[in-house]
């Protein structure tokens, strides 16, 4: 098959002035912060998020309540899960990270042991408690050598 020059030359046009108008916007798409004067100007949490509970819940929040009940919507009912572990995720500055700046940030992870399976048409669960109330969680299944299920949760809060 050949090609004419002047459907090469409009073809080659068209992906330089797609890819121009691409690059042009690239920060935003990218989700980057906006140039201001002011480099620690960030986006605002939305006001919707800071109403979910989670927004407040820290580490010390879940620790006092490991080996606790917590319940989430199973295969047709619902299942009683054991928070059994709250682990530190904060990392520490090494010298072989590089010194970029970074927000600081609260994060940890929550382990549940489950006698049965979630459902499986979502990785999002509601949780209730009866001391923290009915919250989300995006919650990832894994299993022990033993075939013990497990669903782990990581929670990273940015500290103001």
């Amino acid at each position: 098959m050949t090609v004419t020059r002047r459907t090469f030359l409009r073809s080659g046009s068209l992906s330089a002035l797609g890819a121009a108008l691409l690059l042009r916007n690239y920060r935003s798409a990218l989700g980057q912060k906006l140039k201001s004067s002011n480099p620690t100007i960030d986006f605002p949490i939305p006001y919707e998020a800071k109403l979910d509970p989670v927004f407040n819940y820290n580490i010390a929040t879940f620790e006092s309540y490991i080996g606790s009940s917590f319940s989430a919507r199973g295969q047709g009912r619902n299942v009683k899960m054991t928070l059994v572990g709250v682990r530190n995720r904060n990392t520490k500055a090494t010298s072989k990270m590089p010194t970029t700046k970074t927000r600081p940030s609260d994060c940890f992870s929550l382990l549940f042991s489950a006698p049965a399976p979630l459902a499986e048409f979502t990785t999002i669960h509601t949780l209730n408690h009866g001391a923290l109330g009915k919250f989300d969680l995006f919650l990832v299944q894994s299993e022990d050598a033993q075939g013990q299920l497990f669903y782990e949760a990581i929670i990273n809060h940015l500290v103001a």
